[in-house]
């Protein structure tokens, strides 16, 4: 039997440990250089304007009620329009095979894992038709919702990203994404949520820079979770998403904030999806077969 060299197997480790902890420490200067540089952003008067007038930013006033799970309670939003009346589940697809027919404008939800996008459906109709998750990756088909009395369609894509899902699925879900996107006729827009928190990763970057080599719709980024951030770094959030608009392909110009705190955010919100497919919610000008779905909906 070989005897152990425990002098060498204790000198090994202690390099190992002195590695580990320069490595760190470079991380840490990286970090901290990154922070120094987001800081160094000088916030525009037109983004602090725009977060005062939307209600959105952390005011530390501010304080989650006794007993909350969350840190406050969402908007009681009001109805902006007929279009926003309810939000109707109307099926799920997991193979591009089962995708229905295209006889309504659609608009698309997209965006990390857990970052917000089945709270924010829910809140744009003051209605609970999707699951809202703290685990992430529950989104694991293409769901469509019906939004109003059968004026357009919403979809709620997989979130990319982390998940808690086999490698498998994850590349099933993103070639059912990747086929939607590219094939889908009357998908008006995709909404690219965002953190605000964290603003655009790594992988919301790749994100939209595979959306740049698609023949689909143009995207709009908009921040999610607006309530947790400082204005001041919010405006900043923005201006440097602003920046990486200007290099895309399909990425609109606009920059959207909403939180699910804030009504007015949510009516920004809403505006900008009725721009989008084109209509009031009023049905006028609908087409005969926009007009029967409407009517069996309603049935």
């Amino acid at each position: 039997e070989h005897e152990i060299d425990r002098p060498r197997i204790v000198r090994a480790s202690m390099a190992g440990r002195r590695v580990l902890g320069v490595t760190r420490t470079v991380l840490r200067a990286a970090e901290l250089s990154n922070r120094a540089r987001f800081r160094a952003i000088e916030p525009s008067r037109h983004w602090l304007d725009r977060i005062e007038k939307l209600g959105v930013g952390r005011s530390r006033r501010r304080r989650a009620p006794k007993g909350s799970s969350s840190r406050y309670d969402d908007a009681a939003v009001s109805v902006s329009s007929p279009m926003f009346t309810w939000l109707k589940s109307v099926c799920t697809v997991r193979d591009p095979a089962d995708l229905p027919v295209e006889d309504l404008p659609e608009i698309a939800v997209c965006g990390r894992s857990n970052v917000g996008k089945s709270s924010l459906l829910n809140v744009l109709t003051r209605s609970s038709p999707t699951k809202v998750s703290a685990r992430p990756g529950e989104t694991k088909a293409l769901h469509f919702y019906s939004l109003g009395p059968g004026d357009a369609t919403v979809v709620d894509m997989p979130g990319y990203g982390f998940a808690y899902a086999s490698d498998t699925n994850v590349q099933q879900w993103q070639d059912l994404m990747r086929v939607y996107i590219q094939t889908r006729k009357n998908l008006r827009r995709l909404y690219l949520l965002l953190d605000a928190r964290h603003g655009a990763k790594l992988i919301d970057t790749q994100f939209m820079e595979h959306l740049d080599t698609t023949s689909g719709p143009r995207y709009t980024c908009v921040l999610t979770k607006c309530d947790l951030v400082p204005p001041a770094d919010l405006a900043r959030r923005a201006m440097k998403l602003e920046e990486i608009l200007k290099r895309s392909m399909r990425g609109t110009a606009e920059v959207l904030l909403v939180s699910t705190k804030a009504e007015e955010s949510i009516h920004a919100f809403q505006s900008d999806i009725e721009r989008v497919v084109g209509g009031g919610g009023d049905g006028k000008g609908q087409s005969r077969r926009r007009r029967d779905r409407r009517d069996r909906i309603l049935q």
